[in-house]
Order: structure tokens, then sequence, then C-alpha cells
């Protein structure tokens, strides 16, 4: 085998050998906490508005053990290879119940971002697990090699354990501006990432263009931007 087969070979095999390493159970006790989830989960898409495009990635894992309290969050940061590096794309983080027993936690995120980046997969996620007495992180592995293209920027967005529609946010954020006071101007333009939406305003001549952030909660907060 040269020199130039045997690099591409390890290309390739390489990734695996990483999820196979990192795609272990992580176990746990009641002297410890007696949380842990069982890994590894599974990717898959979602079709939220029901349009037959994909808006969503979504991701499952089973959390087990003798939990210490009654909720828990799962918090998810998906990367995406920028260059040579894992940078993050996505971030959300959602709240559940214990119910005493092994639960299916399921979080969400939203294509339409993943589309807006341009970024293909495979996708890398960490996962972090918080609650009672409980912080700690682990490896979930790589996603299949999804295309940006096959996301689509869809007016609903699952967030916090609900579906909102952005349209609305928009709708939200001008009466919340004219209730200010305040001349927002064009609409030039809005992201979704990490359980938030971003607005961006041109302003107009009198008043400053202006980023707008809305929580999942609905509470908003703004900053002038320079021209």
């Amino acid at each position: 085998m040269n020199r130039k087969r045997f690099a591409r070979y390890l290309i390739l095999f390489f990734p695996v050998v990483l999820g196979i390493l990192f795609l272990h159970p992580v176990t746990g006790s009641p002297e410890d906490g007696g949380i842990y989830m069982a890994l590894p989960g599974r990717f898959f898409l979602v079709d939220a508005d029901e349009n037959r495009i994909p808006d969503h990635l979504g991701f499952s894992v089973w959390v087990n053990g003798e939990y210490a309290g009654d909720k828990f969050w799962l918090c998810g940061e998906l990367q995406a290879m920028v260059g040579r590096k894992w940078q993050t794309v996505a971030y959300t983080a959602k709240e559940f119940s214990w119910p005493g027993e092994p639960v299916e936690a399921v979080i969400y995120f939203y294509g339409g971002e993943i589309k807006r980046l341009k970024q293909n997969g495979p996708f890398r996620l960490q996962l972090q697990l918080k609650g009672v007495n409980v912080e700690q992180q682990e490896f979930a592995g790589f996603s299949p090699s999804y295309q940006y293209r096959s996301f689509e920027r869809s007016d609903l967005v699952l967030t916090g354990g609900k579906a909102v529609r952005t349209s609305e946010v928009v709708a939200g954020v001008e009466q919340w501006a004219k209730r200010n006071g305040m001349v927002l101007g064009d609409l030039e333009e809005i992201t979704f990432s990490f359980d938030r939406w971003r607005l961006d305003f041109a302003g107009t001549r009198r008043e400053p263009p202006r980023r707008v952030w809305v929580e999942s909660g609905g509470e908003i907060s703004w900053v002038e931007k320079i021209r």
C-alpha cells in the first residue's frame, strides 16, 4: 500500500474509530448520584410543519439511573467541521421531568440555521446532563452526512418543548417596539440559534439600526448597531 492510499485509508477510518471509542455507555450508582446517559443515541430528521421537507435535526437518548430530583436538563452542542476545526453551529437545552425510571430525552436543532450557515454533516454532538448534584458532559458521536440543502428555513421552530412560529415572534417584536415608542425600520435578517431569535433591523434616517433578541420564553433585549 503506497503512502497516498494509506493516508486516505486513515482519513476514512479515523472517524469510525473515534465513534466506537466515544459511543460507550456511561454508568453510575446511587452513591454518586446514580445518573447516566445510555449512549449511543440516535439522530433523525424532523418535518415539524409537515410539508415533506426536513426543518429540524433531532437527537434522542435514554437517561437512566436513580435521579436525585424531579427535573433534569439535557443540553446539546452541535458542531460542524469548518476548515480543519470543529465549530459550534447550534446549541439547545431542554428540561425534562424525572419519572424515577428510564426516560427518552429528545432535543431538536433548527435546520434553518444549518441551511443559513451552509454546513454539511457529519455533525459532532456534545451532550451535557444537568440536575441536582449532577453535571457531566459526554461525547455523543457523529451524525450521518446530512446536507444543508436538505433542510428548509421553516416558519415553525421547535424550542423549549413547544412549537413557535417565527412570524409570530416578528409580530410580537413590532408590537413591543410600538409600545415603547421605538422605530425599527426594515427587518434585514432573522436567525434562530442558541434557543433564541436574533432580528436585525435597518433603522431609519433618524433611528439607528438595532439588533433584537427574543428568548424562547418571550423575553426581549436589544442593542444599537454601528452603521
